[in-house]
């Protein structure tokens, strides 16, 4: 993470060292007044809808940015605000604080984490501490559903630890929808969409499921991805393909099976199902559950394939 003032000079303009984040250079916010009491202090990443950074006022913040071009990022930006606000009960959710405006900016404070891929990658992480993620996860996509939403952005970027547990936070694409509603464009991201979602399809209210299941194999596997991705994203080869993979044990292995099957039909029902699986898996094999995940982490951690990954482990793997 870099300090701010390596990212810019003097005069505000960009150092050679702000093009970090995906080769797009970001200026210096300019905090509403009601803020000033706060220090901005380091740049956390971006996202598709805004910027965000390391707030500190007693005690640490994160703070998204979110610039009103096109003017409707102004709406998308209170959306989440708002959609946000009602899961504060939920302890599995990223909470968001308040909302500003100033300067054709949205603000939004919320709760601080350490992102899930530097948390377990980047240290220590046993099988036992990524499982428990996942059911943090199942979780408060349950509380989210009983609100009568779906996140639809369900992946390992939008998961933080906060307190030692895992929480879920970006609600720019959550969205109230009814079972058997027909989407009118694609929502969230391609690699850990639903097939029924990328088709054009109907609701079927199990889509943050599927993308739940996603998200386990990437952890598990380190940053691989299951399917092969393709120059149009929405072309993704998931197909009526079932993962597959050498490296999961067959029984954790059929539970992702399960939640990423292409027929909603033939996924798992609710999320109460899907942990009650992945339980009793960890307490079948509870005495190996404290083994560390392999970490084969590259800088093109989250775009590694299986071709790749396979070559990089053969010779630490049998795999007659």
């Amino acid at each position: 993470m870099q300090e701010l003032s390596q990212l810019y000079n003097g005069d505000g303009s960009p150092t050679e060292r702000s093009m970090i984040f995906e080769d797009e250079t970001f200026s210096l916010p300019e905090l509403p007044p009601s803020m000033d009491d706060y220090q901005l202090c380091d740049l956390i990443g971006s996202g598709a809808t805004g910027t965000v950074f390391r707030l500190v006022q007693k005690k640490e913040f994160a703070i998204k940015v979110v610039p009103w071009h096109p003017d409707s990022q102004r709406e998308v930006a209170k959306h989440e605000y708002e959609v946000a606000s009602l899961f504060s009960e939920c302890e599995k959710t990223i909470h968001s604080i308040a909302y500003y405006e100033h300067n054709s900016n949205s603000f939004i404070l919320q709760e601080i984490g350490v992102p899930i891929i530097d948390y377990f990658f980047k240290h220590t992480c046993t099988m036992r501490a990524l499982l428990h993620a996942v059911l943090d996860i199942s979780d408060a996509l349950c509380f989210i559903h009983s609100k009568g939403y779906t996140h639809f952005d369900v992946k390992p970027g939008n998961i933080l630890i906060v307190k030692g547990s895992a929480r879920l936070g970006d609600f720019s694409h959550c969205l109230h929808y009814v079972q058997g509603q027909e989407y009118e464009r694609a929502i969230g991201t391609s690699s850990f969409r639903a097939p029924e979602v990328m088709s054009g399809g109907k609701h079927s209210g199990l889509e943050d499921l599927y993308s739940l299941g996603i998200t386990m194999y990437v952890l598990l596997m380190a940053g691989v991805l299951p399917f092969e991705e393709k120059k149009d994203p929405d072309s993704c080869d998931k197909g009526q393909k079932q993962i597959r993979s050498l490296f999961i044990h067959p029984d954790l292995l059929s539970v992702i099976q399960k939640a990423t099957a292409y027929n909603p039909a033939d996924r798992y029902q609710t999320f109460e199902a899907f942990s009650k699986d992945l339980r009793s898996f960890m307490n079948a094999y509870d005495e190996s559950l404290d083994e560390k995940v392999p970490n084969y982490l590259s800088p093109d951690w989250g775009e590694t394939t299986i071709p790749a990954f396979e070559n990089a482990t053969a010779a630490r793997f049998d795999l007659s």
